[in-house]
């Protein structure tokens, strides 16, 4: 270091302000006091804020990912426990109707008409049928769904909405159906508007029906 130092002090050159010679380890012009240091050192506060500035935006880089990690997790568990409630209270609710269809069962006499009819006419896989003329409109189940909805979950809005989507879901899903139609009048008259359990019931119905 003390040689280089050395070196430097023998050596010139030009100011790049004044053009004049100047030696080159000169930190400042001695012809027009020019400041010859680099803009860091010349400017020690602003580097500090700077560098600063570095660390916080690095920092929140780095610390952003495992939030948004977190966040993701957070929804995903929130959704899967919706999932389960859900799953858990069909259960509960086909059990409490199977049971009370054994004591006092509760009779839905538009789909009892409907039994009826397709018995008489003995139409059982012989003629498609469209399942829509069993069902209501569709703007009135749309009513019906929204208000049984609001009714089952009061002021969660989310629970509201979940409980909406699966009810038309499962609604379209059974107006596109033609085999089966007793079967499909059967689980309309037992579940009525509780679209998703008559969907269920038709699904394990035709299954064992089509395995016999």
């Amino acid at each position: 270091m003390e040689n280089e130092k050395q070196q430097l002090e023998g050596q010139t050159k030009k100011c790049p302000k004044c053009g004049e010679e100047i030696q080159a380890s000169a930190k400042k012009c001695k012809h027009c006091q020019s400041d010859l240091r680099n803009w860091f050192v010349r400017h020690k506060i602003m580097t500090g804020i700077l560098a600063l500035i570095g660390i916080v935006i690095l920092m929140g880089a780095i610390g952003s990912g495992p939030r948004e990690e977190k966040a993701v997790e957070k929804k995903k568990a929130e959704e899967k426990q919706a999932e389960t409630s859900q799953k858990q209270e069909v259960t509960q609710t086909s059990s409490k109707n199977e049971e009370e269809e054994k004591n006092s069962p509760v009779v839905n006499e538009s789909a009892v008409a409907v039994v009826e009819e397709l018995d008489k006419k003995n139409e059982l896989d012989k003629e498609e049928v469209e399942p829509l003329s069993i069902f209501p409109s569709k703007e009135r189940v749309q009513e019906i769904i929204k208000k049984n909805a609001q009714e089952k979950w009061g002021d969660d809005y989310r629970m509201v909405k979940y409980e909406y989507d699966n009810q038309v879901e499962a609604y379209s899903w059974l107006i596109e159906q033609k085999n089966h139609p007793q079967i499909m009048g059967k689980a309309y008259q037992k579940w009525g508007d509780d679209y998703k359990m008559v969907k269920y019931e038709y699904d394990n119905q035709v299954e064992a029906y089509e395995s016999l």
